[in-house]
């Protein structure tokens, strides 16, 4: 884990953290132990707000990873079935299918222009995009499809 703590902050930045909470420590089982509820509620709100960021950074490290591939897996579906259904299924209008196309590449390069950014010691930097923003992005994707799909054929007269 602390192998992992090394890639989402710098060794000055665990130091400080590592520092701060012995501090907070310290505090509890000295001042804390008589401190009444609202001053240990804002001590604990402290140490927290300077942990939130590396905990994030550290849970993007296995989430994003795991929303990136299935958003590319996603990516690739929609541009396949953008051109699939325009012979399969040509009921849906074009004009449709290149919106499932133009949002599929869109988010192609969403991803890839986010990757790009985290290369070398991007996760220890504001991440440029997280996990759920991947997924609701690829969330959108499904549904267009999902729309589309549901689009029926129009009857001919004679069908009635």
């Amino acid at each position: 884990m602390e192998d992992d703590m090394e890639k989402v902050a710098s060794e000055d930045a665990l130091d400080e953290l590592k520092s701060s909470l012995s501090k907070g420590e310290d505090w509890i089982y000295d001042e804390g132990e008589d401190a009444d509820l609202a001053t240990y509620e804002a001590k604990r709100a402290e140490m927290e707000k300077q942990v939130a960021d590396v905990v994030e950074r550290y849970d993007e490290l296995t989430l994003r990873p795991e929303a990136t591939k299935a958003a590319t897996l996603r990516v690739e579906r929609a541009l396949k079935n953008s051109q699939d259904w325009a012979t399969s299924r040509p009921h849906i209008p074009k004009a449709d299918l290149k919106k499932l196309s133009d949002k599929a590449e869109a988010l192609k390069k969403w991803l890839a222009e986010g990757e790009a950014k985290l290369t070398g010691d991007g996760l220890k930097d504001a991440l440029p995009f997280k996990a759920a923003d991947v997924d609701k992005k690829a969330t959108e994707l499904k549904e267009m499809e999902e729309t589309l799909l549901l689009l029926k054929p129009k009857k001919a007269e004679g069908d009635l």
